[in-house]
């Protein structure tokens, strides 16, 4: 086994190598939109009001708008490859055989194995080959996880970012990103366009992970403890290869990629950083509570295809620290409903179903029952047509079957400014509730607006 491992660790440096070839970053930099980008990156930052600057977070911003474009512009996720020939969506597996085999042309590519698919109406074959060649990537545009990561990567690098390629050996792979502003590595899933949540498979995903390392051109690291909530329960999930072979492995071809590095100062700096970063990841804890905040089930493919494999969560729910957080709608990466809760005046909740349903609701479920005395809304940092302007708050104090009771309603709230706070107070009651439900029915201005918007929900109880 550790043989096999040991051949694993050589591929994974051999495909953040790939990177470095100049030709290849030139080809990759003309792919990309690069006025476009800087322009949403700017947009972005302008957004936040004051949260984010360009000289501080430039760099980090602009990573996820890359990954926002690379998502919904660039790349294509594949669950099954429709018909060549007729398109037909609806295509059929079809078990491996000698068709099944790489032509030389696709070995050129990086593939190793060839999917194929046939068409239930026309009976064509179609293949899919998983390729591993960036340079093919660039122009085939479609994959699942590892064809996404690979091209991904490709792309931050040809724009001068410090990248590694990050494979989980329970199957799935994504990039990090050397941040600047952090000086630290921080997480990057192209296919989740996912920034800076290590926990989002453990946690979001429900994975067993057992086996993550990390691979750059500064080396080789096992990253576990970072994509972990308890290292010990790991631990004992880690069968493949003895501990101090692989931290042995690991160092070594560490030290074989430092000397590769020409410059001493760089060379310098990076192994400075590598034994930084192994210091921290051994004196790493467990999980908290507010690290868990807003991971939630697989967004990357299928309905089908993400229930097979068991990493979805129930839909338009995700738990919290103090509680469990239930929504109409919201839109996803960045536009959460979590957002209301993280404390942050660069994110929001943003709802686009309102604007076809008329309504939108923020349920929150408690383990016990609480009295609201009173809550805060503050506005959002753009667009006041998407405020709310009327909504009913109700409580549920026979738990999940009990009927509601109105606590409050409001009527004709205008919020002035943005990021301006108003505190509602309810009227003094006995009533105890475990959920409570805000039903937003209105926003300030319906005709202008798209959908219905918030920066922070606040609650503050009575003892």
């Amino acid at each position: 086994m550790s043989r096999s491992f040991h051949q694993q660790l050589l591929t994974g440096l051999q495909v953040i190598y790939r990177y470095e070839d100049a030709h290849l970053q030139e080809e990759a930099v003309a792919h990309i939109p690069l006025d476009e980008i800087a322009s949403r990156t700017q947009e972005r930052i302008d957004a936040s009001v004051g949260a984010l600057s360009v000289e501080r977070d430039f760099q980090d911003v602009q990573v996820m708008v890359l990954m926002k474009w690379f998502k919904r512009e660039f790349f294509q996720w594949v669950d099954r490859l429709p018909c060549r020939r007729c398109g037909n969506p609806q295509t059929e597996p079809v078990a491996s055989s000698e068709l099944s085999r790489p032509t030389r042309e696709e070995t050129l590519g990086g593939a190793t194995r060839v999917e194929l698919y046939r068409c239930p109406l026309c009976k064509t074959i179609s293949r899919f080959p998983r390729l591993n060649d960036p340079r093919q990537l660039l122009r085939t545009r479609r994959g699942r996880c590892g064809e996404w990561a690979n091209c991904f990567g490709l792309v931050l690098r040809s724009l001068g970012y410090e990248v590694r390629w990050v494979r989980d050996w329970s199957d799935h792979v994504w990039c990090e990103v050397w941040s600047g502003k952090g000086a630290r590595w921080v997480h990057a899933d192209p296919c989740e366009e996912a920034w800076d949540k290590p926990l989002l498979y453990s946690c979001g995903w429900k994975k067993s992970l057992d086996y993550v390392l990390a691979f750059g051109r500064h080396g080789v690291v096992d990253v576990t403890r970072k994509y972990v909530p308890n290292w010990q329960e790991t631990k004992v999930r880690r069968r493949l290869v003895n501990e101090d072979w692989l931290r042995g492995w690991c160092e070594h071809l560490t030290i074989q990629c430092l000397c590769m590095i020409m410059d001493d100062r760089e060379r310098a700096e990076w192994t400075r950083s590598h034994a930084e970063e192994v210091r921290d990841l051994l004196r790493r804890g467990d999980a908290n509570s507010a690290d868990l905040q807003g991971l939630g089930g697989r967004v990357s493919g299928s309905e089908a295809w993400r229930k097979g494999r068991g990493e979805m969560q129930s839909e338009n729910e995700c738990e919290l620290k103090d509680f469990v957080l239930r929504f109409s709608g919201q839109n996803p990466p960045e536009e959460n409903a979590y957002c209301l809760f993280d404390e942050r005046l660069s994110s929001k909740w943003l709802d686009f179903s309102f604007k076809e349903n008329g309504t939108s609701y923020l349920e929150l479920e408690f383990p016990v029952a609480k009295r609201l005395g009173s809550y805060e809304l503050v506005s959002a940092n753009d667009e006041k047509p998407r405020d709310p302007k009327s909504w009913t708050v109700e409580g549920f104090p026979g738990g999940e079957s009990g009927e509601a009771v109105v606590l409050h309603r409001v009527r004709g709230a205008s919020f002035g400014d943005r990021h301006e706070r108003q505190t509602f107070v309810l009227p003094e009651s006995e009533i105890e509730c475990k959920r409570f439900r805000w039903h937003f029915d209105e926003v300030f201005a319906a005709e202008q607006a798209n959908s219905i918007q918030l920066c922070m929900l606040n609650l503050s109880f009575l003892s």
